[in-house]
């Protein structure tokens, strides 16, 4: 046995000193080994003695179990065997019975607001939609309205044309006087054709097209013809016009008629409809009850 241990054995002190000094340098190597300890030596120190004492604390404790054991005899032996009970108390089932019913009354009273603000909401959108069926319907009649007046314009034109064509086509019947064919006499000619397309053109007798047929001496336009067989063109091509005219003017009638016919039909349903708008139960949208979950219906 050496010198150490007979020492030990003989005086326990030491032995004391040296196991304290070990215990406080468990600390001293925390906190050197930790850079936020070190600028903070006190507050490291605080907070480990709390976690020793928390963890000494919750080793002591005991959790309650939410079940209570009830001794009940047994029926073979004599000996008693403990049985399970709830903990909850008829105090606990009145709070929950309390607290869905008021539940159920607060579910109630928004079902019951939601359902008037529907209501509201719906009465202003139905006014709005039906003011402004009734202001297009307006437009369409106007739009109806110019286009009759379009057809009214067009018939009277192609009636004029024809009358003209008619007087043209008496005319024609004495013939034309003889004129000696010489050059000046075919660039009159020209002339004449060129200034009859395009005062007619300006006149909306013809389409814009005609005085460049005319200027090419194209579709149908001659212009070696004589001034009076010219003009005997020029009035049947005026009639063709005014006819093509009239025939377009009164398809885009029918149809501004058809539609003005329903924005009018519209604008009196929206009509009825806001005028039975206030008398009208909206139901709010469905919103499931509280403590209950929705229904998932399988795809």
């Amino acid at each position: 046995m050496n010198v150490v241990a007979e020492m030990l054995l003989t005086d326990p002190a030491p032995a004391a000193i040296w196991a304290t000094l070990i215990l406080l340098t468990f600390p001293a190597l925390l906190m050197l080994g930790s850079p936020e300890a070190m600028r903070h030596p006190g507050r490291t120190l605080r907070d480990l003695l709390t976690a020793l004492r928390s963890a000494r604390l919750f080793a002591g404790k005991t959790l309650p179990s939410p079940y209570a054991s009830t001794p009940v005899p047994s029926a073979h032996n004599g000996s008693t065997r403990h049985l399970p009970t709830r903990s909850s108390s008829a105090g606990d089932v009145s709070s929950q019975h309390a607290s869905s019913q008021h539940a159920s009354s607060q579910h109630a009273s928004s079902q019951h607001a939601s359902s008037q603000y529907a209501s509201s909401q719906y009465v202003s959108e139905v006014r709005v939609a039906a003011e402004r069926a009734a202001v297009a319907a307006q437009r369409w009649q106007e739009l109806w309205e110019q286009a009759e007046a379009t057809v009214n314009a067009a018939y009277e034109s192609w009636l004029d044309a024809d009358a003209r064509l008619r007087k043209a086509m008496v005319a024609a019947r004495w013939g034309t006087p003889w004129s000696a064919p010489t050059c000046e006499e075919y660039a009159a000619r020209e002339r004449f054709l060129h200034r009859a397309v395009a005062v007619a053109c300006d006149r909306g007798d013809l389409p814009a097209a005609a005085l460049a047929d005319a200027l090419a001496g194209r579709n149908g336009w001659d212009a070696r013809l004589h001034p009076v067989d010219q003009e005997l063109v020029i009035t049947k091509a005026t009639v063709t016009y005014r006819r093509h005219c009239y025939d377009t003017a009164a398809a885009a009638e029918l149809t501004a008629r058809h539609d003005a016919d329903l924005a009018h039909r519209a604008a009196g349903s929206l009509a009825r409809e806001a005028l039975a708008a206030p008398f009208t139960t909206v139901p709010s949208p469905a919103t499931p009850a509280p403590g209950r979950r929705p229904m998932v219906v399988p795809a």
